[in-house]
């Protein structure tokens, strides 16, 4: 009876902990545009610290120290400059699309894949 008693204290003890993960999963702040822009540099090897080396356009080692600094720079010529740089979709940058990336699709049309 001991025995069964401490097998349902321990099954609940492992639910409390599953609980918790998942209520600590959901808890998972939102990007914005200012943590996609610096992540799109760092997925590449450039460093936050890099950035404006990197892509110019007046930045400042001070304007990327924190995302707050960051967002008071970012304008629409800077952030259509990343995405060229990057290839990536404005509306990915932006936080509206999940795809980063365009789709290229030649199927059945292998003549279009030349002009690309």
């Amino acid at each position: 009876m001991i025995g069964e008693i401490l097998t349902g204290m321990n099954i609940l003890e492992k639910l409390g902990k599953l609980w918790n993960w998942a209520r600590g999963r959901t808890n998972v702040p939102a990007e914005t545009v200012v943590t996609r822009f610096a992540r799109l540099f760092e997925s590449h090897g450039v460093h936050r610290n890099q950035i404006p080396r990197f892509i110019g356009h007046g930045l400042s080692l001070k304007d990327v120290q924190d995302d707050a600094s960051l967002l008071a720079k970012l304008d629409e010529p800077l952030l259509e400059a990343a995405c060229e740089m990057f290839a990536v979709r404005r509306e990915w940058l932006d936080g509206a699309e999940k795809q980063a990336h365009p789709d290229h699709d030649f199927y059945k049309h292998p003549e279009d894949f030349a002009r690309y």
